[in-house]
């Protein structure tokens, strides 16, 4: 809890994705063709009520605001932390139970994701808690299996994906013989999901059958399509998982145990969807949680029955074990306070406070890279004008003709330094009269990590003063 919040607490703003621009902007001042639809409503829905409650606490600045929601969204990751231990030591031995609550409470990347605003990390506790339920049900319980329904339910509901494991997991309730479950099962899940979509209009509660539809949309079945790099889905959970002990549960999770075979063969399956199709982070995250438990109990079982291996690479073994931990304690403090996008979030904020300006330019790097600017920040509304090729500068160049000197553009906002003079030079032959204003510099981390991503910018932010305007 305490790595969560210190994450919450440094890591400002949004990552890669455009999810915060899905949820978070009150206003979509948005490039030509960026998609603003909605990928998941509900998600939507919870932020909009949790904005609510917060103006009328009062609490109206957008960092407090950001930190609040990222401290929810650390607080379910320990949810799921919790239950995935419960249900680990519900479906094997204890020893096994340990390891995957320690890879999913430590595992380097995870503290750092788990605040994010992602749709995952809010359904992740509610599909970890529904198997845990139909587990549970499994000795005598049958209402559990009603209630796991309910939870499996709501998990589809706030992130779609979420049905493949789901839907796969009721249907192997069947190979087990256990109907009366299965039937639970499945009734939970379509009272839950259909009372979440028609509390969100997105069906009427008189024809359930379109349930159906709303998964198969959102599921994107435009982009099932195999991709050619298959070895991406097991480096990634390797390299999350953190070497050596990651291909350790990877090995260990495709050694499948009796006891766990209705937990690990769906998450098999999202498992091979991830490395296989085209889209594949959904499944990848969705199996996560499970991978781990089920490797886990599948490496700590290959330890124990391998007494002579473990004997003769004892040594290896636990020195394997050290780097692990002391590797994984380095990169979870490293990785928990990275604030990307840090230099764009003080820029909107600085010209937040100039109460005249509602209008600003955001110069691109290049011509193919385009970075969304987050007028959230600035705490009220703002438009923003994109320079990143010749239509937009004639675009703007009307904008200054035809308007008067009160809705000009009060700031120019250069991102990255890259082509930075000739940018300057391009945009001053429209508005001459600028002058630098304030410079917001990216960190050492910031900076790698868009080297990394092969991201054309640097991450600064330079702001220009429009004089004209003034």
């Amino acid at each position: 809890m305490v790595i969560r919040l210190i994450a919450a607490y440094f890591s400002v703003g949004y990552v890669f994705a455009f999810e915060h621009f899905d949820v978070i902007e009150p206003t979509y001042n948005l490039h030509p063709g960026f998609d603003v639809q909605k990928p998941y409503p509900f998600y939507f829905m919870l932020h909009q009520g949790l904005f609510s409650v917060m103006s009328s606490m009062n609490i109206l600045t957008p960092r407090t605001q950001m930190l609040i929601i990222r401290i929810i969204h650390a607080i379910f990751s320990i949810i799921t932390v919790l239950f995935g231990y419960s249900l680990a030591k519900a479906s094997g031995n204890k020893r096994g139970a340990y390891l995957a609550f320690a890879l999913l409470a430590f595992a380097w990347i995870i503290p750092f994701i788990s605040v994010r605003n992602y749709a995952f990390n809010l359904a992740m506790p509610f599909i970890v808690m529904a198997v845990w339920l139909a587990r549970v049900s499994l000795q005598k319980y049958y209402y559990l299996s009603f209630l796991g329904g309910l939870a499996g339910g709501l998990s589809i509901a706030i992130y779609p994906h979420a049905a493949v494991y789901w839907l796969i997991f009721i249907l192997f309730t069947l190979f087990i013989k256990k109907p009366i479950r299965f039937l639970l099962l499945a009734l939970g899940t379509w009272i839950s999901l259909l009372l979440s979509l028609w509390y969100i209009h997105q069906v009427p509660i008189s024809s359930p059958l379109t349930v159906w539809t709303y998964l198969w949309q959102n599921l994107y079945p435009e982009q099932i399509a195999l991709n050619t790099s298959g070895w991406i889905g097991p480096l990634i959970l390797a390299l999350v998982l953190g070497p050596p002990l990651g291909f350790f549960v990877l090995f260990g999770f495709l050694r499948l145990r009796k006891e766990t075979i209705r937990i690990a063969a769906p998450a098999l399956v999202c498992f091979l969807i991830g490395t296989f199709l085209q889209n594949r982070y959904h499944q990848l995250f969705i199996a996560f949680p499970f991978i781990v438990l089920t490797g886990s109990h599948g490496w700590t079982d290959f330890i124990e029955k391998s007494k002579s291996w473990s004997s003769r690479y004892r040594s290896l073994y636990y020195a394997m074990l050290g780097y692990f931990w002391t590797a994984n304690s380095i990169l979870l403090i490293w990785i928990s306070t990275v604030a990307p996008h840090q230099p764009l979030i003080d820029a909107l904020e600085y010209i937040g406070k100039n109460p005249k300006v509602n209008v600003i330019v955001a110069v691109e790097p290049t011509s193919d890279f385009f970075e969304p600017v987050p007028v959230y920040y600035a705490a009220k509304s703002i438009q923003v004008k994109y320079i990143s090729n010749a239509k937009d500068i004639d675009s703007l160049r009307n904008h200054i003709r035809m308007h008067s000197r009160d809705s000009l553009p009060g700031y120019v906002l250069f991102l990255g330094e890259k082509n930075l003079k000739q940018r300057i030079k391009t945009v001053s032959e429209i508005m001459p009269s600028l002058s630098v204003n304030a410079i917001f510099k990216a960190g050492f981390t910031e900076r790698n990590i868009r080297r990394i991503l092969h991201q054309p910018t640097s991450g600064s932010v330079i702001v220009y003063k429009n004089d004209y305007f003034y």
